[in-house]
Protein backbone atom coordinates (compact mmCIF):
# COMPACT_ATOMS: atom_id res chain seq x y z
CA UNK A 1 0.00 0.00 0.00
CA UNK A 2 1.39 3.38 -0.96
CA UNK A 3 0.69 6.57 0.98
CA UNK A 4 0.76 10.02 -0.60
CA UNK A 5 1.56 12.86 1.80
CA UNK A 6 0.29 16.34 0.82
CA UNK A 7 1.73 19.62 2.09
CA UNK A 8 -0.24 21.07 5.00
CA UNK A 9 -1.07 24.22 3.05
CA UNK A 10 -2.94 22.28 0.39
CA UNK A 11 -5.35 20.91 2.97
CA UNK A 12 -6.54 24.43 3.77
CA UNK A 13 -6.52 25.83 0.22
CA UNK A 14 -9.76 27.62 -0.68
CA UNK A 15 -12.19 25.67 -2.79
CA UNK A 16 -12.68 28.54 -5.26
CA UNK A 17 -9.58 30.19 -6.67
CA UNK A 18 -9.46 33.98 -6.85
CA UNK A 19 -9.50 35.45 -10.32
CA UNK A 20 -6.19 36.62 -11.71
CA UNK A 21 -5.31 40.30 -11.89
CA UNK A 22 -5.66 40.77 -15.62
CA UNK A 23 -5.17 44.49 -16.30
CA UNK A 24 -3.19 47.50 -15.18
CA UNK A 25 -5.02 50.81 -14.59
CA UNK A 26 -3.71 54.20 -15.73
CA UNK A 27 -6.02 56.89 -14.32
CA UNK A 28 -5.91 60.62 -15.09
CA UNK A 29 -8.32 63.44 -14.16
CA UNK A 30 -8.19 67.20 -14.77
CA UNK A 31 -7.60 69.09 -11.54
CA UNK A 32 -10.73 71.24 -11.82
CA UNK A 33 -13.15 68.30 -12.14
CA UNK A 34 -15.07 66.73 -9.27
CA UNK A 35 -14.42 63.15 -10.37
CA UNK A 36 -13.90 59.96 -8.37
CA UNK A 37 -10.35 59.45 -7.16
CA UNK A 38 -8.34 56.54 -8.53
CA UNK A 39 -8.99 54.62 -5.31
CA UNK A 40 -12.74 55.20 -5.61
CA UNK A 41 -12.71 54.16 -9.27
CA UNK A 42 -10.83 50.94 -8.45
CA UNK A 43 -13.22 50.16 -5.58
CA UNK A 44 -16.29 50.66 -7.79
CA UNK A 45 -14.93 48.29 -10.46
CA UNK A 46 -13.98 45.73 -7.79
CA UNK A 47 -17.45 45.96 -6.22
CA UNK A 48 -19.20 45.32 -9.53
CA UNK A 49 -16.93 42.41 -10.50
CA UNK A 50 -16.71 40.85 -7.05
CA UNK A 51 -12.90 40.75 -7.26
CA UNK A 52 -10.00 43.10 -7.91
CA UNK A 53 -8.91 42.82 -11.57
CA UNK A 54 -6.09 45.37 -11.33
CA UNK A 55 -2.47 44.39 -10.92
CA UNK A 56 0.81 46.17 -11.60
CA UNK A 57 2.25 43.11 -13.37
CA UNK A 58 -0.75 42.45 -15.65
CA UNK A 59 -0.03 42.24 -19.35
CA UNK A 60 -2.94 44.40 -20.56
CA UNK A 61 -3.49 48.05 -19.65
CA UNK A 62 -6.60 50.22 -19.53
CA UNK A 63 -6.12 53.99 -19.54
CA UNK A 64 -9.03 56.10 -18.24
CA UNK A 65 -8.96 59.90 -18.61
CA UNK A 66 -11.47 62.60 -17.67
CA UNK A 67 -11.26 66.04 -19.29
CA UNK A 68 -13.30 69.19 -18.75
CA UNK A 69 -14.92 71.08 -21.65
CA UNK A 70 -17.37 73.97 -21.84
CA UNK A 71 -20.15 71.53 -22.70
CA UNK A 72 -19.35 69.31 -19.73
CA UNK A 73 -16.90 66.56 -18.72
CA UNK A 74 -15.73 64.02 -21.26
CA UNK A 75 -13.91 60.72 -20.87
CA UNK A 76 -11.86 58.28 -22.93
CA UNK A 77 -11.03 54.61 -22.37
CA UNK A 78 -7.95 53.20 -24.14
CA UNK A 79 -7.07 49.51 -24.07
CA UNK A 80 -3.51 48.27 -24.67
CA UNK A 81 -2.97 44.55 -25.23
CA UNK A 82 0.12 42.60 -24.05
CA UNK A 83 1.97 43.55 -27.26
CA UNK A 84 1.54 47.25 -26.45
CA UNK A 85 -0.77 47.91 -29.42
CA UNK A 86 -4.02 49.84 -29.14
CA UNK A 87 -6.87 47.51 -30.13
CA UNK A 88 -9.71 49.52 -28.62
CA UNK A 89 -10.75 53.11 -27.82
CA UNK A 90 -14.04 54.43 -26.52
CA UNK A 91 -14.93 58.13 -26.26
CA UNK A 92 -17.71 59.58 -24.09
CA UNK A 93 -19.09 62.77 -25.62
CA UNK A 94 -19.31 65.87 -23.39
CA UNK A 95 -22.77 66.38 -21.94
CA UNK A 96 -24.27 68.52 -19.21
CA UNK A 97 -23.78 66.11 -16.33
CA UNK A 98 -21.49 65.79 -13.36
CA UNK A 99 -18.18 63.99 -13.67
CA UNK A 100 -19.29 61.43 -11.08
CA UNK A 101 -22.39 60.63 -13.14
CA UNK A 102 -20.18 60.18 -16.20
CA UNK A 103 -17.79 58.01 -14.19
CA UNK A 104 -20.63 55.58 -13.50
CA UNK A 105 -20.95 54.96 -17.25
CA UNK A 106 -17.18 54.62 -17.61
CA UNK A 107 -16.99 52.08 -14.78
CA UNK A 108 -19.73 50.02 -16.42
CA UNK A 109 -17.87 50.03 -19.76
CA UNK A 110 -14.60 48.98 -18.10
CA UNK A 111 -16.32 46.18 -16.17
CA UNK A 112 -17.97 44.80 -19.32
CA UNK A 113 -14.68 44.81 -21.21
CA UNK A 114 -12.79 43.09 -18.38
CA UNK A 115 -15.40 40.34 -18.31
CA UNK A 116 -14.74 39.75 -22.03
CA UNK A 117 -11.01 39.18 -21.50
CA UNK A 118 -10.16 35.47 -21.98
CA UNK A 119 -7.67 35.53 -19.12
CA UNK A 120 -10.38 36.85 -16.79
CA UNK A 121 -12.88 34.16 -17.77
CA UNK A 122 -10.29 31.44 -17.05
CA UNK A 123 -10.36 31.17 -13.26
CA UNK A 124 -7.43 28.76 -13.03
CA UNK A 125 -4.07 30.46 -12.38
CA UNK A 126 -1.18 29.58 -14.70
CA UNK A 127 0.66 26.46 -13.60
CA UNK A 128 4.29 26.79 -12.62
CA UNK A 129 6.89 24.08 -12.75
CA UNK A 130 6.43 22.96 -9.11
CA UNK A 131 2.65 22.78 -9.50
CA UNK A 132 3.05 20.57 -12.55
CA UNK A 133 5.34 18.20 -10.65
CA UNK A 134 2.87 18.02 -7.75
CA UNK A 135 0.06 17.25 -10.15
CA UNK A 136 2.13 14.44 -11.67
CA UNK A 137 2.90 13.02 -8.25
CA UNK A 138 -0.72 13.04 -7.08
CA UNK A 139 -2.30 11.99 -10.38
CA UNK A 140 0.24 9.89 -12.26
CA UNK A 141 -2.38 8.45 -14.62
CA UNK A 142 -4.09 11.76 -15.46
CA UNK A 143 -4.57 12.42 -19.12
CA UNK A 144 -2.82 15.32 -20.74
CA UNK A 145 -4.98 18.43 -20.53
CA UNK A 146 -5.77 20.29 -23.76
CA UNK A 147 -3.90 23.52 -24.36
CA UNK A 148 -6.10 26.62 -24.21
CA UNK A 149 -6.37 28.54 -27.49
CA UNK A 150 -4.53 31.87 -27.75
CA UNK A 151 -6.50 34.86 -26.41
CA UNK A 152 -8.69 36.75 -28.84
CA UNK A 153 -7.87 40.39 -29.57
CA UNK A 154 -9.81 43.01 -27.65
CA UNK A 155 -12.94 44.32 -29.37
CA UNK A 156 -12.56 47.71 -30.98
CA UNK A 157 -14.76 50.19 -29.13
CA UNK A 158 -13.67 53.19 -31.18
CA UNK A 159 -16.52 55.47 -32.15
CA UNK A 160 -15.45 56.29 -35.66
CA UNK A 161 -16.16 59.86 -36.83
CA UNK A 162 -16.84 58.53 -40.32
CA UNK A 163 -19.91 56.69 -39.05
CA UNK A 164 -21.29 59.82 -37.39
CA UNK A 165 -20.93 61.88 -40.56
CA UNK A 166 -23.25 59.49 -42.40
CA UNK A 167 -26.16 60.81 -40.36
CA UNK A 168 -28.10 63.64 -41.97
CA UNK A 169 -28.94 65.17 -38.57
CA UNK A 170 -26.76 64.78 -35.47
CA UNK A 171 -29.27 66.29 -33.05
CA UNK A 172 -32.90 67.46 -32.97
CA UNK A 173 -34.11 70.21 -30.64
CA UNK A 174 -37.68 71.21 -29.83
CA UNK A 175 -38.68 73.98 -27.45
CA UNK A 176 -40.87 76.93 -26.52
CA UNK A 177 -40.32 80.31 -24.95
CA UNK A 178 -41.42 83.87 -24.28
CA UNK A 179 -40.58 86.98 -26.33
CA UNK A 180 -40.30 90.68 -25.65
CA UNK A 181 -41.13 92.72 -28.78
CA UNK A 182 -40.17 96.21 -29.91
CA UNK A 183 -41.71 97.64 -33.09
CA UNK A 184 -44.31 94.93 -33.54
CA UNK A 185 -47.07 97.21 -32.21
CA UNK A 186 -47.40 100.80 -30.94
CA UNK A 187 -46.36 99.64 -27.49
CA UNK A 188 -43.77 97.23 -26.13
CA UNK A 189 -45.30 93.82 -26.65
CA UNK A 190 -44.91 90.27 -25.44
CA UNK A 191 -45.28 87.05 -27.35
CA UNK A 192 -44.48 83.35 -27.52
CA UNK A 193 -42.61 81.07 -29.88
CA UNK A 194 -42.59 77.34 -30.63
CA UNK A 195 -39.61 76.00 -32.56
CA UNK A 196 -37.83 72.92 -33.82
CA UNK A 197 -34.19 72.77 -34.94
CA UNK A 198 -31.92 70.27 -36.68
CA UNK A 199 -28.16 70.32 -36.09
CA UNK A 200 -25.30 68.82 -38.08
CA UNK A 201 -21.89 69.52 -36.55
CA UNK A 202 -21.68 73.31 -36.18
CA UNK A 203 -24.61 74.09 -38.52
CA UNK A 204 -28.13 74.46 -37.12
CA UNK A 205 -31.39 75.20 -38.95
CA UNK A 206 -34.38 76.38 -36.92
CA UNK A 207 -38.01 76.82 -37.89
CA UNK A 208 -40.35 78.71 -35.55
CA UNK A 209 -43.96 79.79 -35.20
CA UNK A 210 -44.39 83.12 -33.37
CA UNK A 211 -47.35 84.93 -31.88
CA UNK A 212 -47.64 88.43 -30.40
CA UNK A 213 -50.20 88.99 -27.66
CA UNK A 214 -52.88 91.45 -28.92
CA UNK A 215 -51.99 95.06 -28.16
CA UNK A 216 -54.94 97.38 -27.45
CA UNK A 217 -54.77 101.13 -28.08
CA UNK A 218 -57.61 103.47 -27.05
CA UNK A 219 -57.95 106.83 -28.81
CA UNK A 220 -60.61 108.36 -26.59
CA UNK A 221 -64.35 108.51 -26.81
CA UNK A 222 -64.59 104.76 -26.58
CA UNK A 223 -62.79 104.21 -29.89
CA UNK A 224 -59.51 102.55 -30.63
CA UNK A 225 -57.95 99.50 -32.20
CA UNK A 226 -56.26 96.21 -31.36
CA UNK A 227 -53.33 94.59 -33.17
CA UNK A 228 -52.10 91.00 -33.09
CA UNK A 229 -49.37 89.35 -35.16
CA UNK A 230 -48.75 85.81 -36.33
CA UNK A 231 -45.50 84.91 -38.12
CA UNK A 232 -43.20 82.11 -39.16
CA UNK A 233 -39.40 82.36 -39.13
CA UNK A 234 -36.53 80.35 -40.59
CA UNK A 235 -33.08 80.80 -39.05
CA UNK A 236 -29.86 79.16 -40.30
CA UNK A 237 -27.23 79.33 -37.53
CA UNK A 238 -23.53 78.72 -36.98
CA UNK A 239 -22.88 77.26 -33.50
CA UNK A 240 -19.55 77.79 -31.74
CA UNK A 241 -19.49 76.06 -28.36
CA UNK A 242 -22.37 77.76 -26.50
CA UNK A 243 -22.93 80.68 -28.89
CA UNK A 244 -25.09 80.69 -32.02
CA UNK A 245 -25.04 83.39 -34.72
CA UNK A 246 -28.06 83.26 -37.01
CA UNK A 247 -29.62 84.91 -40.00
CA UNK A 248 -33.42 85.26 -39.87
CA UNK A 249 -36.10 85.34 -42.56
CA UNK A 250 -39.65 86.03 -41.36
CA UNK A 251 -43.09 86.33 -42.96
CA UNK A 252 -46.32 87.04 -41.14
CA UNK A 253 -49.55 88.95 -40.86
CA UNK A 254 -50.73 91.80 -38.62
CA UNK A 255 -54.44 91.56 -37.82
CA UNK A 256 -56.21 94.74 -36.74
CA UNK A 257 -59.62 95.26 -35.22
CA UNK A 258 -61.18 98.65 -34.60
CA UNK A 259 -63.83 99.46 -32.05
CA UNK A 260 -66.01 102.60 -31.86
CA UNK A 261 -65.12 103.40 -35.49
CA UNK A 262 -67.10 103.61 -38.71
CA UNK A 263 -65.02 101.03 -40.55
CA UNK A 264 -61.68 99.29 -40.72
CA UNK A 265 -60.03 99.97 -44.06
CA UNK A 266 -57.07 97.60 -43.62
CA UNK A 267 -58.07 94.71 -41.35
CA UNK A 268 -54.74 93.00 -42.05
CA UNK A 269 -51.23 93.79 -43.23
CA UNK A 270 -48.49 91.45 -44.33
CA UNK A 271 -45.00 91.43 -42.80
CA UNK A 272 -41.73 90.34 -44.40
CA UNK A 273 -38.41 90.74 -42.59
CA UNK A 274 -34.75 89.77 -42.68
CA UNK A 275 -32.47 90.11 -39.68
CA UNK A 276 -29.74 88.74 -37.44
CA UNK A 277 -29.88 86.89 -34.13
CA UNK A 278 -27.37 86.05 -31.42
CA UNK A 279 -28.20 83.27 -28.95
CA UNK A 280 -26.54 81.74 -25.90
CA UNK A 281 -27.14 78.03 -25.20
CA UNK A 282 -26.85 77.00 -21.56
CA UNK A 283 -27.10 73.23 -20.87
CA UNK A 284 -29.23 72.39 -17.85
CA UNK A 285 -28.96 68.60 -18.02
CA UNK A 286 -27.78 66.09 -20.59
CA UNK A 287 -31.00 66.71 -22.54
CA UNK A 288 -32.42 70.11 -21.56
CA UNK A 289 -31.19 73.56 -22.65
CA UNK A 290 -31.91 77.14 -21.65
CA UNK A 291 -31.64 79.55 -24.62
CA UNK A 292 -31.35 83.34 -24.33
CA UNK A 293 -31.51 85.31 -27.59
CA UNK A 294 -31.58 88.82 -29.01
CA UNK A 295 -32.60 89.77 -32.54
CA UNK A 296 -32.73 92.80 -34.86
CA UNK A 297 -34.77 92.67 -38.08
CA UNK A 298 -35.71 95.06 -40.85
CA UNK A 299 -39.02 95.28 -42.66
CA UNK A 300 -38.74 94.69 -46.39
CA UNK A 301 -42.01 96.53 -47.07
CA UNK A 302 -44.03 99.16 -45.18
CA UNK A 303 -46.50 97.87 -42.60
CA UNK A 304 -49.40 100.30 -42.10
CA UNK A 305 -52.69 100.07 -40.23
CA UNK A 306 -55.57 102.32 -41.43
CA UNK A 307 -58.77 102.72 -39.47
CA UNK A 308 -61.72 104.95 -40.19
CA UNK A 309 -60.09 106.41 -43.32
CA UNK A 310 -56.89 107.35 -41.46
CA UNK A 311 -53.55 105.74 -40.81
CA UNK A 312 -53.27 105.07 -37.09
CA UNK A 313 -49.96 103.18 -36.96
CA UNK A 314 -47.08 102.18 -39.19
CA UNK A 315 -44.32 99.77 -38.20
CA UNK A 316 -40.78 101.17 -37.86
CA UNK A 317 -38.18 100.17 -40.40
CA UNK A 318 -36.24 98.16 -37.79
CA UNK A 319 -37.72 95.96 -35.05
CA UNK A 320 -36.10 94.14 -32.16
CA UNK A 321 -36.92 91.22 -29.92
CA UNK A 322 -35.41 89.30 -27.04
CA UNK A 323 -36.44 85.96 -25.67
CA UNK A 324 -35.89 83.14 -23.21
CA UNK A 325 -36.70 79.55 -24.17
CA UNK A 326 -36.44 76.03 -22.80
CA UNK A 327 -35.63 73.20 -25.21
CA UNK A 328 -35.03 69.46 -25.23
CA UNK A 329 -32.43 67.77 -27.46
CA UNK A 330 -32.67 64.31 -29.01
CA UNK A 331 -30.12 62.29 -30.98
Amino acid sequence: MSVCVLPLGMLFAPTSLARAKVVQLAYEVDDDLDCPTESEFRSDVKRRLGSDPFGDSAASTVSVTFRGTKRGPTSQIRWHDPRGTLPGVRNFEPKAQSCRALATQVVFAVVVQIQLLPEYRDESPPEDESASSRSSAVEPDAEERPVAPPPKPLPNFEERPAQATNRLVDEWTIGAGALGLLGWSPRVGVGARLFVAARQHSFLLEGAAEWAVPSRVEKGGGSGYELSTWSGALAPCLVLQQLAACGVVRVGRVNSRGFGLDQTRSPRAFVSQVGARLAYLQPLTAQWLLIAQGEIAGNLRPVRVELDRAEVWSAPLVTASFGLSVAASFR
